[in-house]
């Protein structure tokens, strides 16, 4: 069986696609670029939707599409920032450092952020009555030397991470705290797993 491109939509901006998010149930891919912002298209016939203008202070370099209908992004400018689909903040959060990637955990309802050796771990909040919402960090990890480069987060909640470092971390949420890390005999690869 041969695989066909679709829709392909040719040179949809003069500097590199940065970011790449799915929203199945509405049809819709979200990308970021240099330039801040964040583009929605249809991906049935590729055609724009509408953009978040000035999303970020800084360059925009992942997107998570959470089931609860909202987009979560990141950037240089040390924020993660969470979307309604028409392009509306709901809850902003600064951390200490320019964050590279983002992951969302299903099970624990959990972003996973990733900057320059730091690793947080957030909870969208809302108020009682349901209206305001606010970015809560639960915790944060310190087990990288260098950028974390990916985050992923699996079903059974295990949370993995990899960076500049040479590193490759896994860490389980609400479990006894230990970390066990892991070196090649040669000394050349080291993974680290935590749980917390």
């Amino acid at each position: 069986m041969a695989m066909n491109p679709g829709t392909v939509v040719e040179k949809i901006s003069n500097s590199a696609v940065g970011g790449l998010a799915l929203c199945c149930e509405r049809r819709e891919v979200y990308t970021t670029y240099d330039e801040r912002s964040i583009r929605v298209w249809n991906t049935d016939d590729g055609r724009l939707l509408r953009t978040f203008e000035n999303a970020h202070g800084g360059n925009i370099t992942s997107l998570v599409w959470l089931p609860q209908r909202i987009l979560a992004s990141c950037s240089l400018d040390h924020c993660l920032s969470v979307w309604s689909p028409k392009g509306e903040i709901i809850a902003r959060a600064k951390v200490s450092c320019s964050l590279f990637c983002c992951g969302y955990s299903a099970k624990h309802d959990f972003l996973v952020v990733g900057g320059n050796r730091l690793m947080f771990v957030m909870q969208l909040k809302r108020d009682e009555a349901g209206g305001a919402a606010r970015l809560e960090r639960m915790y944060t990890f310190t087990e990288h030397t260098d950028f974390v480069s990916q985050v992923i987060c699996t079903p059974t909640g295990r949370i993995f991470s990899c960076g500049y470092d040479g590193r490759i971390c896994a860490y389980e949420v609400n479990i006894e705290d230990r970390l066990v890390v892991m070196t090649a005999p040669d000394g050349s690869a080291r993974a680290s797993a935590r749980c917390h």
